[in-house]
């Protein structure tokens, strides 16, 4: 009894010490890839209030994960993610994940969080006609509740105003 209860143990005890790797798509609909372990990926997508979701195998190869054919592929549907991976190579680096056949990129989700807060420091406020750029630091120290934000199209913000299309441009208009 005892032998099992250790073995049950440290079968879990190394599940919850193996950290799924968990690749996200910059797309307009939700793609996302996890990599269980060394041999099992699954992948998920979400079209609008439509979900597919799936496990397949996947080998190293050479440098090159290889994944196993999906037996759900079906060349019609509009979840387009499982016939993508199907039989397809894939290349694994530190905070990207290419399926080669197609050139789709997935980021790592610590990446893509970090590259969102990063993008949200600097930005442009537009008040009372006056450009202000925005930094972490300057934002903590302003009073902005007696106003409504509205953001302003990155290209109508460089055509307007002259601004850099890479910077998010707000609108403060008075409540």
């Amino acid at each position: 009894m005892r032998h099992v209860l250790t073995f049950i143990f440290l079968f879990f005890f190394s599940i919850c010490l193996a950290q799924e790797k968990v690749y996200k798509s910059n797309e307009c609909c939700s793609r996302t890839v996890t990599i269980v372990n060394d041999t099992i990926l699954k992948y998920f997508e979400r079209i609008g209030s439509f979900t597919t979701a799936n496990t397949l195998n996947y080998k190293l190869d050479n440098g090159v994960y290889k994944v196993a054919r999906n037996p759900n592929e079906n060349p019609k549907s509009s979840f387009t993610l499982g016939n993508d991976l199907s039989e397809s190579e894939l290349i694994i680096s530190k905070d990207s994940l290419v399926i080669v056949k197609t050139g789709v990129v997935f980021y790592d989700e610590n990446y893509l969080e970090q590259k969102l807060e990063k993008e949200f420091l600097n930005f442009y406020i537009i008040r009372d006609k006056k450009i202000t750029f925005i930094t972490a630091s300057i934002f903590n120290e302003l009073k902005f509740g007696n106003y409504t934000f509205i953001e302003l199209d990155r290209k109508k913000a460089k055509r307007k105003y002259g601004i850099d299309e890479k910077y998010k441009t707000f609108i403060l208009k008075p409540k």
